[in-house]
Parts: structure tokens; sequence; C-alpha cells
């Protein structure tokens, strides 16, 4: 991430000055539903109003850095998503509690930002109208949530890397992405529109002009089965707010440089490539699966893979001779190439690596070693800025 240092520490400031004045719009609803309880008059839209804006404030308030707003914001969310009626003892407290963070939080800030005024004098441009992308390359970045502070901090620090659009429910996610294509999704769950974040996930993965986009949850819905429902659903990740705003924005980076990178993974065992697709696609590496080493030679020049994985034993076109064809082609013969195979004698192992191959992993294979060496040659490949060659044997 090119802001790093006093650089991230001064738009995070900035980023939570506009936080700040943005409680006060949440506040005047939490403090309707206050004098409506005062009062005995309240329905279930209003609890229902209150469960959305504190839903908001729990996603909101770590990440800004006032983990009192999550805390107690988690507690009236739970209390106005059971209903809980005006007679309800717990209820008051806890709005009141959330209140009085809010309020030291504002205190809290007004002194660190009286402190800090001359360092942040200029402030970053608005995460909502991001500036400008540097490179008509910058990977294509969709963010999706109805908390505009959340879209606000997730653009700003990916402005600098990515073109961000920002969608404010699934509806307006899916007039986007009827328009242009993206690389990467960050999805909220809960929020207004046709869909949920999990039914768009699922929308998106069974639509074949969509499915290509690497999709991220990022919510506060941190229940095991809807992880679980996310990840199965094809979601790449899963970030559970409130988050720490310079991890997840460096892993964000990460992940979209990772989104250029192909990984052509030649094996006639469908288990073995569901499972090297599937750990690959958590960390972002776009993987093709092959099963016909033939049909693989044949696309490779239009695929143009940044590493290729091979076995040994194939249909159509064997292991050794796929990789003698690539190292007789000018425009493969740089790719590196792992081999994966059950033959483990030194002659099998010797044979593969002087025939121009980067690495031998034998079956069966410990799967977090062999995508370590994978990352490896991918990024020394990035490096030094080309294909590793056919020298780099055993790397």
């Amino acid at each position: 991430m090119q802001r790093e240092g006093g650089n991230f520490a001064d738009a995070m400031h900035a980023l939570r000055r506009t936080y700040i004045q943005d409680l006060w719009e949440r506040e005047e609803i939490v403090l309707d539903v206050l004098t409506k309880l005062e009062a005995n008059d309240l329905n279930d839209d209003d609890l229902k109003d209150l469960e959305e804006v504190a839903h908001k404030f729990v996603g909101t308030g770590r990440t800004y850095q006032f983990p009192a707003i999550s805390e107690t914001g988690l507690i009236v969310e739970d209390l106005a998503r059971d209903r809980v009626g005006a007679n309800d003892p717990n209820l008051q407290p806890a709005i009141l509690a959330l209140l009085n963070a809010c309020a030291d939080a504002r205190t809290e800030f007004e002194a660190l930002d009286m402190a800090q005024q001359p360092a942040t004098e200029e402030q970053p441009l608005s995460a909502e109208t991001p500036k400008p992308a540097a490179s008509a390359n910058l990977p294509a970045v969709l963010i999706v949530d109805d908390d505009a502070d959340t879209r606000s901090l997730l653009g700003q620090f990916m402005s600098d890397y990515a073109e961000c659009t920002m969608a404010e429910n699934s509806d307006q996610a899916e007039e986007f992405m009827a328009k242009m294509p993206f690389d990467l999704v960050l999805l909220d769950n809960k929020m207004p529109g046709g869909k949920t974040g999990l039914e768009l996930l699922k929308h998106i993965k069974a639509d074949a002009t969509l499915r290509h986009m690497d999709v991220v949850m990022i919510t506060a819905s941190g229940e095991p089965q809807m992880v679980l429902d996310s990840l199965t659903a094809g979601a790449s990740d899963y970030v559970l707010k409130p988050f720490k705003a310079e991890a997840v924005a460096q892993k964000l980076k990460t992940r979209l440089a990772h989104l250029k990178q192909t990984i052509l993974l030649v094996d006639d065992d469908q288990a073995v490539q569901n499972l090297l697709q599937a750990k690959f696609r958590t960390l972002g590496v776009k993987c093709i699966g092959y099963d016909d080493g033939l049909q693989a030679l044949q696309d490779m020049e239009d695929i143009k893979p940044d590493l290729v994985i091979l076995d040994r034993i194939l249909p159509g076109l064997e292991g050794m001779a796929l990789l003698h064809n690539m190292r007789q082609n000018t425009s493969l013969k740089d790719i590196p190439v792992v081999i994966l195979s059950a033959k483990r004698d030194n002659k099998d192992i010797m044979a593969g690596l002087q025939l121009g191959a980067s690495d031998y992993v034998v079956k069966p294979f410990s799967l977090d070693e062999l995508v370590l060496r994978c990352q490896r040659l991918l990024e020394r490949a990035a490096v030094e800025g080309k294909p590793m060659g056919a020298h780099a044997y055993g790397a």
C-alpha cells in the first residue's frame, strides 16, 4: 500500500473526523426511539429502525478506533432484534450507554483533532468520489455496503491501487455489474435492496458473465453458518466487522496484486483440481484447471499463465512432453513450471528438472508446502519483472 506510516495515520484521522461528523444523523434515530420508549409509544417499526442503525454502529465503531461504540451498539442491536417491548428494563440503559459512547468518542476525537490539526489541514479526497485512477490498468473494485462510512474507509485506502465504484445496495450493485466487469467485489450482507449480500453472491457465481469476479464478504454477521454459507457459495474470503483498517487495506492490496496472476493447473485428477483451485481462490489467485495435456498446451498462448502446475501422467499429451513443447516455444519457454507427480525416484525428479521444470513436488503432497513453493516462484517472477526461466530448477 502506498500510504504507509504517517500517511496512513493522517488519512485515517481525516476519515475519523468524517465519521464523528456523521454520528449526529445516526444518533437522531436513536434519540427518537428513546423518546418514544420513554413515552411508552414504541412499536416494532421503531425497533426495526433501532436494529438497523445499531448494526451500523457495531460494524464501524471499532474499525474507526472507537470500540465502545461497537460494544454498546451490539447490546442495543441484540435487544432490538429480539423486539423487546417498552417494558424491558434493559433497553433504556443500553440505548443511553450507546449515546454516551458516541458522546465520549466525540470528546476524545475533538481533543485529538485539536492537537493534530496542523498536520491534517489538507484532507484526502472523499472515497465516495475517488480520485481519478493514475492508470487504466488498475483493477476495478465494486464496494457494496449501505454504510457510507464503511464505503468511504475502504475506498479511501484502495484508491491508490484500484478504481473503486460504490454501491449502497444490491440493486445498485447489479446495475453497475451489468455495465462493466469488476475484478473484485467487497460485499456486505445485511443491507437494503432486492437481495442480501449472500443472495447477491449466489447470483454472481451462478451467472456465467459474472462468476469470474472475486468476492470478499465484509460484514458484521459472524455466525458460523453465515461464514460457511458464504464460502460455500463462492466467496474467496470473509472479513468480520469491525475490522482493523490498515490490516484489511493491506490484505486487499495483496489480493488485488494476486488477481493479476494466473496459474494453469494440468491434472486429470478432479480431486486435485478442486483442492488446489479452492486454495488458490482464497489467496485471490486465478487457477484454471485442465485434465488434458494437449488441450492445455493449445490454450496456453491465449491464457498466458504466470505459472503452470503439471502432472506427469496425462491424457492427450503427457506432462514431460508438454513441458518439452513449452521450452521449445519462445512465448512459453520462460513460464515457471511445477511438476506434481507420484513418481518419486531421483531419476524421475532429475529428468523433470533437467527438462526445464522450476520445481518438482511428489504426491501425496502437503497443500501448504505446494502453495508456498508456487507463491515463491510467483513472487520472484514479479520482482524480476518477468517469468523465471528454466534455469531456476528446484526453486
